[in-house]
C-alpha cells in the first residue's frame, strides 16, 4: 500500500480564529462536488503542523492562543540569521507545551562546528528531538554543506539524540535541481532511513495543484519511496504574499492562479466590511496576516 499522506499548514504570523470568524463569507467561491467524504478531509489535518519565523514569533504574545497543545511547530532558520533566534524561538514553543521543530538548513553553515554547536543548544535549551533538515535556498554554500545528505550522513544528528527527522520532497520540482537529482536524492533518503532507527518522513513545499502532488507521489512510490509524506499547503496569507512565493518557480505561476481562480472576491455588506477592518487592523498590529485565503 501507499505511505499514508498527511497535510499541514506552512505559514507566518498568527491568526486569531475569533477575529477571522465570518471572512468566509467576504469570497465566494465556485461550486464543486466533493469525491472525499467531509470527515475524510477532516481527517487529513489531523495532527497538522505550522511554521513560525524567529522574527514572526515575535509579534505573538501566546502561542497557546492560537494553537492546540502538543502542536508541531516548525521554526525557520534563515540565510544570515543568527542561530540563537532559533534557538530561542524554539526553547519558548517547548515551554508553552508544542513541539519544536526547528530548520537544519544545510547551505547556512560556515563550518561543521557552527551545526554541532547549534544542535547542541537546540537540545540542551529547547529540548528538541525533531528537526527539518533541508539544503537551503541560497546558490552558494557558506560552508562543507551543500545537500541534506551531507548532514543526515554526519552523524551528528545521532550524536544528540535527534528521534524524528523531516526530509524535504518537490511535488511541483525546483527551480535550481534537475528531476533526475531530486529522484536521485529521494532514493538516497530512503536508503538513509531504511539504515536509521530514527522516524523519518518527508516534507513537501507548500502546493497549489492537487494533481501534482498525487503524480509525484505515485512516481516516487513506484520509485520505491516507503516514507510517510507531509503535504505543505498555503496557510494564511495575503495575495501579494502566495504570488511572491509562487513566483520563486514559474510553473508554481500557473498554479497559484488556478488556484486563486477559485476565489471570487464579492462587494462585502457594511457590516461585514466592519469586521474584515478590524481583522486587518488587529492583525497588522500583531504582525499577522490579513486573513483566511483558499
Amino acid at each position: 500500500p501507499p505511505p499514508p499522506l498527511f497535510f499541514f499548514q506552512a505559514h507566518q504570523g498568527n491568526p486569531d480564529p475569533l477575529w477571522s470568524r465570518g471572512l468566509g463569507d467576504v469570497y465566494k467561491r465556485q461550486e464543486f462536488v466533493l469525491v472525499a467524504s467531509l470527515k475524510q478531509i477532516s481527517s487529513l489535518l489531523n495532527g497538522f503542523s505550522t511554521e513560525v519565523t524567529p522574527a514572526s514569533a515575535k509579534n505573538v504574545e501566546c502561542f497557546q492562543s492560537y494553537l492546540s497543545p502538543g502542536t508541531s511547530v516548525n521554526v525557520t532558520f534563515l540565510p544570515g540569521s543568527n542561530i540563537e533566534d532559533t534557538v530561542e524561538v524554539s526553547g519558548r514553543l517547548k515551554n508553552e507545551g508544542f513541539n519544536p521543530v526547528p530548520h537544519i538548513v544545510a547551505r547556512n553553515f560556515k563550518k561543521i562546528e557552527e551545526l554541532e554547536l547549534f544542535l547542541d543548544r537546540l537540545v540542551s535549551k529547547a529540548n528538541v528531538f525533531e528537526v527539518l533538515v533541508i539544503a537551503g535556498g541560497i546558490a552558494k554554500p557558506l560552508g562543507p554543506f551543500s545537500d541534506s545528505l551531507q548532514i543526515l550522513n554526519s552523524g551528528l544528528l545521532e550524536k544528540y539524540s535527534i528521534k524524528k527527522v523531516g526530509v524535504a520532497g518537490h511535488p511541483e520540482g525546483s527551480p535550481d535541481i534537475s528531476e533526475a537529482n531530486l529522484a536521485r536524492a529521494m532514493g538516497d533518503k530512503n536508503e538513509w532511513a531504511r539504515n536509521s532507527d530514527m522516524d523519518v518522513y518527508i516534507a513537501t513545499q507548500f502546493c497549489f495543484d492537487a494533481a501534482s502532488i498525487i503524480t509525484w507521489e505515485e512516481k516516487i512510490r513506484r520509485n520505491g519511496n516507503k516514507l510517510p509524506i507531509h503535504v505543505g499547503i498555503p496557510g494564511p496569507a495575503t495575495l501579494k504574499t502566495l504570488i511572491k512565493f509562487a513566483k520563486s518557480f514559474a510553473k508554481r505561476v500557473t498554479h497559484i492562479m488556478l488556484y486563486l481562480s477559485h476565489i471570487h472576491i464579492s462587494e462585502p455588506t457594511r457590516q461585514q466590511r466592519s469586521g474584515y477592518d478590524r481583522c486587518i487592523d488587529k492583525n497588522r498590529d500583531s504582525g499577522g496576516v490579513v486573513g483566511w485565503v483558499g
